[in-house]
């Protein structure tokens, strides 16, 4: 039988590369879990106060969106470039969330994931909160809200965002996927030689 010595106290210690390496394997798997949703849900929270902006600035440009062939040329740019700028912003947050949200599901599962697990709870609890606090905001949304064809045009651009994010989802993950093998198999190896035994003597 090899015994092994620990590295770091000296003592001997039976070489058990199983039973070694399981606790290790726990551990790192853990770890790998706890980076992948930590990211996922980063991403998604990002994606949900990027909705919370776009969903402000609706109800503050409100006219311009209901009338938007008749404003002026200075109020549609500033409302296209907002929606663009927000939109992209959380469309490609959503996008980096679905990515590392469940490797083993369908792109538009996950993307279903990151915007309901990540994105939706932050959008409840930033916008019900100054609703239910503050009785001018909730008279601005209505007065948005009671203008005619409000409604459909805001459900129209927000949809428009998980749509892009879905889009955006799959050349990430292309992008990713082998800068996560490499990321791995660098994994292993530093795994390898960390449980080979560095003094091995015959008992």
């Amino acid at each position: 039988m090899w015994v092994a010595r620990c590295p770091r106290c000296g003592h001997a210690a039976r070489w058990n590369p199983r039973g070694a390496r399981e606790p290790f394997r726990v551990w790192a798997r853990t770890r790998a879990l706890n980076l992948r949703l930590g990211v996922a849900t980063s991403a998604g929270q990002a994606a949900g106060i990027a909705s919370i902006a776009i969903g402000a600035q609706f109800v503050d440009q409100h006219r311009t969106l209901i009338h938007f062939a008749d404003a002026p040329i200075q109020d549609r740019n500033e409302f296209v470039f907002m929606y663009l700028g927000l939109g992209g912003a959380a469309a490609l947050a959503a996008a980096i969330s679905a990515v590392f949200f469940a490797p083993h599901r369908s792109m538009p599962v996950r993307v279903f994931l990151a915007w309901t697990l990540g994105a939706l709870p932050v959008v409840l609890l930033l916008t019900l909160l100054p609703l239910s606090a503050a009785a001018k905001v909730r008279g601005d949304v209505a007065k948005a809200f009671a203008e005619p064809g409000m409604y459909a045009r805001s459900l129209q651009l927000c949809a428009l965002v998980p749509l892009f994010s879905l889009f955006l989802a799959y050349p990430i993950a292309a992008i990713w996927r082998p800068i996560e093998r490499v990321v791995l198999r660098r994994h292993r190896l530093g795994v390898r030689s960390n449980l080979a035994p560095s003094q091995a003597t015959p008992a």
